[in-house]
C-alpha cells in the first residue's frame, strides 16, 4: 500500500522569502499536515524552521528581518544572481569572472542563522527535512539531508543560501559550496526523491522554475502573478506585500478564493462563464480565419502565455481578463474584491461608450488607426465598445481591430457581456 506523504517545497529568493512565509501561514490555516520540506537558499532556511515546527519563531522572523540582519553593509545591487540561475549555460564564465572576489561581510547572517537553527528540535521532529547547495567549481549538487545537517547544520544552511558573489563561497570539510539555486531553485524532485507523494511548490518567480510541474496532478504549484522586486530589497512594505499576497495565492490554489492576480472572494457562475468562454472562443475563430495577423496569436495562446498554463479553465478567462482590466484602472492588489462588485465598477467605469451620442474619433483626427493604438487602453477599449455596440459608427473594420488590438478587442467584449448581465 502507498503510503501518502505531502511534501512542501519552498524557492529561493533572498528577500522575496516573505512571500513563502505567506503561503505558510494559509496552508496552516487550512491544516494541511506537511510529512517532508525541501527548500533551496531562503527557502532552505524557512523549511527548516517549518521542519523544527518553530512556526512563531519563523513568523516572528519575517515581522522584524531588515538588511542589517543579513549583510554588515549595503551593497550596489548591481549583480542579478537570478538571470544567472534561469541561464545556466552562463553560469561557468560568470564564475569565473568573480572567482577572486571574497563577497560582502554576512556575519549578521551567520548569526541569524545560529539563532534560529535548532538542531535537536530538527532531529527529533517527525517532519522530515533537506536542503540543496551546490559544489563548487563542478557546479554539481549536494543534496544535504538531516543527518548531515545534525553534523553540520549551519554551515550547510548557509552554504545553501550563499548567492556567490554576494556572499563568499562556503567551505565545509575542505570543500567550496555556492547557493543551492545555481542547481535547482526549487528542490522538486528531491522531495519526490525523500518520498513525497504529493506536493505543494511555492515558487518566487512569476515565470515557474519547472514549467512541467505547473499543471502535474501530485503538485500544486503556487507562484506569484507579478514580479516580487530584488531579493535584496528589505523595505517592510514590500515584505509586508509579497507575504500577503503569498497568503492569498495558496487560498486561491486551493479553492478558498478566486481570481489570479487578484484577489475575489469565491465567485462561481456556470452560465456567465460558459458565455465568455464561448465569446472568446468567437474571437478567436475570427483572428485565425479572418485577421490579417501573420503569427494569428489567439486570445487563448495569450492566456496560456501570461498564465503558464497548457490549459485554459473557465476561471482563467474570466479572471485573466479582468486583471487586465484592474490593472488598467490600478486597483490595488492588496485587497479582496467581490467579484459582483468589481464588475459592476468596471462596467460604469465605461458607461460613456454605451451611448450612441459617444465622440468615437474627433473631427480633426485623420489618421485613426493611428490614433487608436496611440490613446492609453483605457480609452482604446472605450472606443471599441462603441464600435461593437454600433455598427454604423465602425469606423475601422474588425478584421484590422483583431490584427492590431487582439486583446483590446476581447476585453471590450467582456465589458460588453458584463453589461448585459447586470444591466441587460
Amino acid at each position: 500500500m502507498v503510503i501518502i506523504k505531502q511534501a512542501l517545497v519552498l524557492c529561493g529568493g533572498g528577500s522575496k522569502g516573505s512571500y513563502l512565509v505567506g503561503a505558510y501561514k494559509a496552508i496552516k490555516e487550512l491544516e494541511i499536515n506537511i510529512d517532508i520540506v525541501t527548500g533551496t537558499s531562503i527557502g532552505a532556511l524557512n523549511g527548516c524552521l517549518i521542519a523544527q515546527k518553530d512556526d512563531e519563531r519563523l513568523f516572528e522572523l519575517w515581522d522584524r528581518i531588515t538588511m542589517k540582519d543579513v549583510l554588515a553593509q549595503e551593497i550596489p545591487q548591481q549583480y542579478d544572481i537570478e538571470t544567472i540561475f534561469k541561464n545556466k549555460d552562463k553560469i561557468e564564465s560568470f564564475l569565473r569572472s568573480y572567482v577572486k572576489e571574497k563577497g560582502a561581510d554576512i556575519e549578521p547572517f551567520k548569526s541569524l542563522i545560529k539563532d534560529y537553527f535548532n538542531n535537536d528540535r530538527l532531529q527529533n521532529s517527525n517532519i522530515d527535512f533537506g536542503c540543496i547547495a551546490t559544489i563548487y567549481p563542478t557546479l554539481k549538487p549536494v543534496y544535504i539531508n538531516k543527518e548531515m545537517l545534525d553534523e553540520n547544520g549551519e554551515a550547510y544552511l548557509l552554504a545553501s543560501a550563499s548567492c556567490f558573489p554576494i556572499f563568499p563561497i562556503q567551505k565545509i570539510d575542505g570543500k567550496s559550496y555556492i547557493d543551492g539555486g545555481y542547481f535547482d531553485n526549487l528542490p522538486i524532485d528531491y522531495a519526490f526523491q525523500l518520498g513525497a507523494t504529493n506536493i505543494i511548490a511555492i515558487d518566487l518567480s512569476d515565470e515557474p522554475n519547472h514549467f512541467n510541474y505547473v499543471d502535474a496532478a501530485n503538485v500544486k504549484y503556487v507562484f506569484p502573478k507579478l514580479d516580487l522586486g530584488s531579493m535584496l530589497n528589505f523595505d517592510r512594505e514590500v515584505l509586508d506585500r509579497n507575504r500577503l499576497l503569498g497568503y492569498y495565492d495558496v487560498y486561491k490554489a486551493f479553492g478558498k478564493y478566486s481570481g489570479i492576480k487578484y484577489t475575489f472572494e469565491k465567485y462561481v457562475d456556470e452560465k456567465f462563464a460558459n458565455e465568455l468562454y464561448a465569446l472568446i472562443q468567437n474571437i478567436d475563430i475570427h483572428i485565425v480565419h479572418s485577421s490579417l495577423r501573420t503569427s494569428k496569436s489567439t486570445i487563448m495562446e495569450t492566456l496560456r502565455n501570461d498564465l503558464h498554463k497548457r490549459i485554459i479553465s473557465y476561471d482563467d478567462v474570466i479572471f485573466g481578463l479582468m486583471d487586465s482590466l484592474l490593472d488598467i484602472a490600478e486597483y490595488d492588489i492588496k485587497n479582496i474584491y467581490k467579484y459582483d462588485e468589481v464588475a459592476k465598477d468596471v462596467v460604469e467605469s465605461y458607461h460613456l461608450a454605451f451611448e450612441q451620442e459617444y465622440e468615437l474619433i474627433p473631427k480633426k483626427v485623420t489618421d485613426i488607426i493611428s490614433y487608436i493604438k496611440d490613446l492609453d487602453r483605457h480609452s482604446m477599449i472605450e472606443k471599441l465598445i462603441n464600435m461593437q455596440l454600433f455598427e454604423n459608427k465602425r469606423i475601422v473594420s474588425l478584421n484590422t481591430l483583431l490584427t492590431l488590438l487582439p486583446f483590446e478587442v476581447a476585453l471590450a467584449n467582456y465589458v460588453i457581456l458584463l453589461k448585459e448581465k447586470y444591466y441587460g
